[in-house]
């Protein structure tokens, strides 16, 4: 509304141009008409008159006709009474017509002071206007700008991340001990590991790569590639050791792999392992499960592997007690089985015992287990292999194996397995887990005894 205001006045302000030719009263009309004034024309005023003029303000043209025609211009207000000489006897009122709406003009540079004000802060208007406008797409294009930083970051933080946890598997591997169970293991060129054991699966140790200590495959080949390191022993059970070229194993390379008793033990030790339907896998002879003896075989195998690689001190400490003083062994874990029952028992009834109880027995399991696997040592050491290189995988393989047979044996084995056991514990007990007493003689090492 106040637009449309500010419009018509300066229409009305603004120049005019007026070309006719006619009675001196419609020339006045026209150029009120064109100028959007309001005008009273007395008299007849019919001689003819010819009008041309342009860009001229409507007052400056209507005073201008009235002069050279001779009449008298009287203005009051907005209104204008043109007349000739004194013919107007009555006062004229002054009359305020509604200002008829006219056609848009150009803007005047001599438009009123108020019009040329309005017109001057509509620009700063429309100029603020503009300024806010650019203001906000500047800022929309920051804000994208922003956020193709913020994603460019978060993608180069995932890059960063996932270098540093393949940096820490690569440290990982290089500090300890490379495992699977079920896939293959496989050491990348120019890749450095301690130990490398897969279950159920092959190793490959690609060009350049390096395993410092063992390499050792239930239910795998060993593969060694051209210009790979093995500095100790390269063990497959169920499947061989495959060298090529110039690869390299500083201990022994030991297959159970091959043909006979030692492959078939193998393959179904491997199948075992890998949760095949036991059912089928037994082999019945005289009541013996070839498969559950395979299972006790890798289970005890792999448990007394892991602490010679992980504890080879304290299991030294193990095989000098068994060796050493196998008789006092034997009676300290008689003594300490027939105390474990009443202990247990009076734990049970105390109620607040009942976890010690549970740890009692826990570490029972772990250190009969331990001290069987000294106690197999010390059996394959003392075993004739004639020329045969002694490694702590056949060693601890060829002990078990005895072991394991010998308890198959009605009433005579589980006899001399529990023999084995109460020699075990005593052991372990005497030895604080491994730790030689003093004055105890330490057991010669396999190297020592291939001397």
């Amino acid at each position: 509304m106040f637009a449309s205001m500010l419009m018509a006045v300066a229409i009305a302000a603004g120049p005019v141009s007026v070309q006719f030719e006619g009675p001196l009263k419609q020339g006045l009309t026209a150029i009120a008409e064109r100028g959007g004034l309001n005008v009273i024309v007395v008299g007849d005023l019919a001689e003819p008159a010819q009008i041309h003029l342009t860009d001229v303000t409507a007052e400056e043209a209507l005073e201008t006709v009235a002069k050279v025609y001779g009449l008298e211009v009287t203005k009051q207000g907005k209104l204008y009474v043109l007349r000739r000489g004194a013919a107007l006897a009555v006062p004229v009122a002054p009359v305020a017509p509604a200002v008829p709406e006219v056609p848009i003009a150009p803007k005047s540079a001599e438009a009123p002071a108020e019009v040329k004000q309005l017109l001057t802060e509509l620009e700063k208007l429309e100029a603020e206007q503009e300024r806010l406008q650019t203001e906000t797409e500047k800022l929309q294009e920051e804000a994208e700008r922003r956020d193709e930083l913020k994603s460019d970051r978060d993608e180069k933080l995932q890059e960063l991340a996932a270098t540093k946890a393949e940096h820490a598997k690569a440290e990982e591997r290089a500090k300890g001990q490379v495992t699977s169970a079920g896939k293959p293991v496989v050491i990348a060129s120019g890749e450095t590991v301690k130990d490398a054991v897969s279950y159920g699966g092959p190793i490959t140790v690609e060009s350049g790569a390096r395993v410092k200590g063992d390499a050792v495959a239930f239910g795998g080949d060993v593969v060694l590639k051209d210009g790979s390191i093995v500095e100790g022993d390269a063990v497959s059970f169920g499947g061989r050791v495959l060298r090529d070229g110039n690869a390299t194993v500083k201990g022994e390379e030991v297959s159970f792999g091959g043909s006979g008793m030692v492959s078939s033990m193998a393959a179904h030790a491997v199948k075992a392992s890998n949760a095949v339907d036991l059912e089928k896998a037994e082999e019945h002879s005289g009541g013996l499960s070839l498969a559950t003896f395979l299972v006790q075989f890798v289970v005890f195998f792999v448990f007394g592997f892991l602490l010679m690689v992980f504890a080879p001190q304290r299991m030294k400490g193990l095989e000098s007690a068994v060796r050493s003083q196998p008789v006092l062994s034997g009676v300290v874990g008689f003594l300490a089985l027939v105390l474990a029952m009443p202990l247990t028992i009076f734990l049970l009834l105390t109620l607040i015992g009942i976890p010690v109880a549970a740890v009692l027995w826990l570490a029972l399991a772990f250190v009969v287990p331990m001290g069987l696997a000294a106690i197999a040592n010390t059996v394959g050491t003392s075993m004739p292999l004639g020329r045969v290189r002694r490694t702590q995988a056949m060693v601890l393989a060829l002990g078990l194996f005895v072991l394991l047979l010998v308890a198959q044996v009605p009433v005579l084995g589980p006899l001399m397995l529990s023999l084995a056991v109460c020699v075990s514990l005593g052991a372990v007990l005497r030895t604080r887990l491994g730790a030689t007493p003093k004055g105890l003689p330490v057991m010669e090492s396999v190297e020592r005894l291939n001397a």
